[in-house]
């Protein structure tokens, strides 16, 4: 059973809340299981569709106020310039969930 789109969120917001740096669409790609099982053939119609599922996540979590922001940094001292994404840690909070009885 493919996941859920909740659980979707739930990973790429646990993957981006454990980390203080960002991280580009690749490394998002591999680590999130929803995007990694299509994004590993190496097929580029299943990459494709990989990276549309996230460009969806993404933009649904932004119209529920979740700040994911695209950030411009440097890797290494080789002064290459890549995009990547990231949480303002002080701009994002989870309100507490009330379970149903």
């Amino acid at each position: 059973m493919p996941p859920t789109k909740a659980q979707r969120w739930l990973d790429l917001l646990a993957l981006l809340l454990g980390r203080r740096i960002p991280l580009t669409v690749e490394e998002i790609m591999e680590r999130v299981p929803a995007y990694a099982g299509r994004w590993g053939t190496g097929e580029a119609t299943a990459q494709a569709a990989a990276r549309r599922t996230f460009e969806r996540d993404k933009d649904d979590l932004r119209g529920l106020g979740i700040p994911l922001e695209p950030v411009l940094y440097t890797l290494s001292f080789g002064g290459e310039q890549v995009e990547g994404y990231r949480l303002a840690h002080g701009e994002f909070y989870l309100p507490y969930l009330k379970l149903p009885s």
